[in-house]
Order: structure tokens, then C-alpha cells, then sequence
């Protein structure tokens, strides 16, 4: 591995936080191969190809690790009158070829997972909400791919009250932020018909949490 790439990996918060984790848990690395890094224009958003080799205890493993950004999933709870509903982004997903159905997401950089956050849901939703009013789902941060991957996922939600008014404003909404390729459309649910259309593992998981959260719902 020559000096640059080197560099460039040890400087990768996301790797520096992996190491972190394998020394705390008496993992031994023995070698670390550099695969791939994809950078993103504009953007401190990256991913790290790895391959290494590792001891733990008295066993080595050879394993491939793609170092990835954690990223926070939001889930909106809308209320009128008695009814509840959610907002879902509708986008393209290239590993998917496809189109799917997900609560509004994104991956943390500088930036705080609440603040992050924040962020999603004023670019993905066109909403403004507080700091305050965005509440953790679980208090932990959940892998979703630990077979390969570092990646893992804050869960976060917020209730707003609408009218018709609002259910008419957002139905079919385009948004996102196209100069970095997001063109999204929103689809306003009710949420307890949020599994006829999530089609990701991410957003089945914030629908079990919400419903293990009953108290969200009062």
C-alpha cells in the first residue's frame, strides 16, 4: 500500500471509529489490504474497500469490510384528527435497479446524527422542524449490513398535526436536492399501510420499532 492511500484511509473517521471498535473488542489486525474508495463530488461522504486479516482469541479470519458513513433514518408521524399517517421518499436505487419506498434517511458526516437529521428531513420532506421536536426510536444505532459492512442507521421520528389541507399540498411532492442527483417524489400513507409499499430492510425496521413504541401514537 503505497504512503497516499494509506493516508487517505487512516483520515477516514469511519475507519478510525471501526478500529476503534475491533481494538476494544481484543481484535488483532494483522493485515490490511486497501480494495477501493468512492468519493462523492461536493461531499465528505465516502466508502472504503478493505480486505483484512484478523485474529480474535486464538482464531484468524480473512474478511472483506466495506467502511461506510453511518446514517439516520426519520420516521414522520402525522396526525389529523384521528387518523395517523407518514410521509415515504420514493426514489431510484441503483443496487436495487430499481424504484423503492423508505422513511427519509441520509449519512452522517460532520455533522451530529440529530442535526443530520434535521438536515433529511428539511431536504426530503420540505419541512421545518425543530432540534427539539426530533426524538430517538431506539438509543442505539443498529447495523444493517454486518456481514460486509461497517454501515449502520440512527432511528429517529417526529409528529407533526395536519389538516387536508397539508395531505393535498404534499401528495406526490417532488424534492431533494438535484445538483447531487437526488430527484425524489413523496407519497403520504396511512401508516398502517406503510408495509404495502417499504421495500427496504431499513424502513421495516422503524416500522417495528414505532409499533414496539406505542406511546408515540397518543
Amino acid at each position: 500500500m503505497n504512503s497516499s492511500i494509506k493516508y487517505q484511509i487512516l483520515k477516514n473517521n469511519f475507519f478510525k471509529s471501526w478500529i476503534s471498535r475491533l481494538k476494544k473488542n481484543k481484535v488483532k489486525i494483522l493485515k490490511t489490504k486497501y480494495l477501493f474508495k468512492i468519493l462523492r463530488k461536493n461531499s465528505n461522504w465516502q466508502v472504503l474497500g478493505i480486505d483484512t486479516k484478523i485474529k480474535v482469541k486464538n482464531n484468524t479470519y480473512y474478511r472483506y469490510a466495506q467502511i461506510s458513513p453511518e446514517s439516520v433514518t426519520i420516521v414522520p408521524i402525522l396526525k389529523i384528527k384521528k387518523q395517523f399517517y407518514t410521509m415515504l421518499v420514493s426514489q431510484f436505487r441503483a443496487p436495487a435497479g430499481g424504484y423503492t419506498f423508505e422513511f427519509p434517511a441520509g449519512s452522517i458526516n460532520n455533522r451530529m446524527p440529530k442535526k443530520t437529521a434535521q438536515q433529511e428531513i428539511f431536504e426530503e420532506l420540505n419541512l421545518n422542524v425543530e432540534i427539539k421536536d426530533i426524538k430517538p426510536l431506539i438509543k442505539k444505532k443498529l447495523y444493517v449490513d454486518s456481514a460486509f459492512s461497517t454501515s449502520s442507521v440512527h432511528y429517529f421520528y417526529f409528529k407533526k398535526k395536519i389538516d387536508t389541507k397539508f395531505l393535498e399540498k404534499f401528495k406526490n411532492k417532488k424534492t431533494g436536492i438535484s445538483k447531487e442527483g437526488e430527484f425524489l417524489k413523496l407519497k403520504i400513507v396511512k401508516f398502517n399501510n406503510v408495509l404495502k409499499y417499504a421495500n427496504t430492510t431499513s424502513t421495516v425496521a422503524a416500522l417495528a420499532l414505532c409499533k414496539k413504541n406505542e406511546k408515540i401514537f397518543k
